[in-house]
């Protein structure tokens, strides 16, 4: 089943916000709006939420991890995760050389795991500039 959408805790609203735009930039995501202490973050419609902790709702450390469709995407993420302020938490890398799953990993200011990864599908071809073609048609 898809996930509808993800929400963070966050201690500081505008620095996160301003970090997890940068760092998801390469996957598309971009601000889709604010309300109340609440930002939406997604590619066309807010499916990723920052929400300014409050008494009784600290932030806290979480996992989430996005899919890329490129291994370009996965380490895009991890540079300008790192260029915002981002601390390593998995390098760009193969994880599975069978099935080719490709990530990158970085915590974020409050401790969050945030990881992109790229699972290639049996019919798709990645170049070495990163693009994706069918591996039927060369």
């Amino acid at each position: 089943m898809p996930v509808s959408h993800i929400g963070l805790t966050v201690s500081h609203l505008p620095t996160s916000t301003s970090f997890f735009l940068s760092a998801l930039q390469p996957l598309g995501y971009r601000y889709i709006g604010q309300q109340g202490n609440q930002v939406g973050l997604g590619i066309s419609d807010a499916d990723f939420f920052l929400c300014q902790e409050t008494p009784g709702c600290k932030a806290g450390a979480a996992h989430i991890a996005f899919t890329a469709k490129t291994t370009a995407a996965v380490r895009d993420f991890y540079a300008n995760a790192l260029n915002a302020g981002g601390r390593p938490h998995g390098s760009p890398a193969v994880r599975n050389d069978e099935s080719g799953l490709f990530n990158a990993a970085v915590l974020d200011f409050d401790g969050n795991s945030i990881e992109v990864v790229h699972r290639p599908g049996p019919d798709v071809v990645e170049d070495d500039d990163g693009k994706t073609r069918s591996a039927q048609h060369g």
